[in-house]
């Protein structure tokens, strides 16, 4: 897994730590190089120093044209994945094809967008920790109605006939019909 300051790479379906919480599709990075005579001239002649002077197999100059070819693609599928909202991609693979003094490179992914586990569990609680206030709130507000046509009813028991009388009667009336909706 590569880590940009704020993005993240990898080939694996998942990233350890995280959770993938939205989708932005595929995404691709593609580039077609043509390496003209001078950086051909000046990546065989880094290539031949290595060569003399450390024996070495790689070709350090030819390693640097696919090395910026690859990251001028890398910064395209970045910038797309970042244009959908996306902070990772997944999943990544690559097609290259080398011919002449042409280089073809296709990197694509899975543009995701990720938090952490612990920021998901914390999001998770809190969402939780609203629904319960949300809930304690509605039944507080139920009692306060039931202490109402209490009231309504004691007043009404006590003899005390006043505007109340009309309410409470309507009231009766609605959670008998709210009563009869349940079954």
């Amino acid at each position: 897994m590569k880590q940009y300051s704020d993005f993240i790479l990898t080939t694996a379906p998942t990233i350890e730590g995280y959770r993938i919480i939205g989708q932005y599709g595929l995404v691709f990075g593609e580039t077609v190089f043509k390496h003209g005579f001078m950086s051909r001239l000046g990546a065989g002649l880094s290539d031949a120093v290595d060569a003399i002077s450390w024996g070495s197999r790689e070709m350090s100059g030819s390693m640097g044209l696919i090395e910026d070819a690859r990251q001028y693609a890398f910064d395209k599928m970045i910038a797309e994945a970042k244009n959908r909202g996306a902070n990772a991609i997944i999943a990544i693979d690559s097609d290259n094809t080398f011919g002449g003094d042409v280089m073809y490179i296709s990197l694509y992914g899975t543009a995701v967008k990720v938090v952490s586990e612990r920021e998901y569990e914390n999001q998770i609680a809190a969402e939780r920790e609203a629904a319960a206030q949300r809930q304690a709130e509605k039944e507080r507000q139920a009692q306060e109605q039931k202490a109402r046509v209490d009231e309504l009813r004691r007043r009404r028991a006590a003899g005390e006939f006043a505007r109340e009388e009309k309410l409470l009667s309507d009231i009766e009336s609605i959670d008998s019909v709210a009563e009869i909706w349940k079954l």
